[in-house]
């Protein structure tokens, strides 16, 4: 098990909200007190535990990549293969997770998404393909969360956008 933000504090000499506040990049610390916090992280080789920051407020940073029942458009085309290993490459660049969300149906896949967008697991969704029914993005809407979608889409949603794949 890797250091610790207690480990962090003993070793730089200040109390654990003191490196708190360094690791959250507050301004209310001193520059000797945030520099030997900063020492301490590089000679202990401290990484955060990302189970420890989804259970502050600002949750897991994951995007859902949504592949519903298999289709015509999906199903053994290895196009989306490519898609997938592309979205992964970039998303663990930018130090986020992926999930892959598959379901049997919408209303399924709908009660999916809700429950970790509720639970802060994931910051965004990608869609392989468009949902049978777009009640699927108005019910979204009002979570304020961005979206992808590899598609058609007919309505107008706040966070929806549309890939250049048609």
């Amino acid at each position: 098990m890797g250091a610790t933000i207690y480990d962090i504090a003993r070793h730089a000499g200040v109390s654990k909200s003191t490196v708190s506040r360094v690791l959250n990049n507050q301004t209310n610390i001193s520059a000797d007190s945030k520099k030997r916090v900063l020492t301490a992280i590089e000679e202990l080789k401290y990484k955060p535990s990302k189970l420890a920051r989804a259970l502050t407020n600002s949750g897991f940073d994951a995007i859902m990549v949504i592949s519903n029942r298999p289709t015509k458009t999906t199903a053994g085309n290895p196009f989306f293969s490519e898609i997938i290993h592309s979205i992964s490459a970039i998303a663990e660049d930018q130090n986020f997770d992926l999930i892959l969300q598959t379901s049997r149906n919408t209303d399924d896949e709908l009660d999916k998404c809700i429950a970790k967008i509720k639970e802060k697991m994931i910051k965004g969704i990608i869609m392989l393909s468009s949902p049978a029914d777009e009640t699927f993005f108005k019910k979204l809407d009002p979570f304020n969360i961005p979206i992808v979608v590899t598609g058609k889409i007919d309505g107008t949603y706040k966070k929806c956008l549309l890939s250049g794949y048609r």
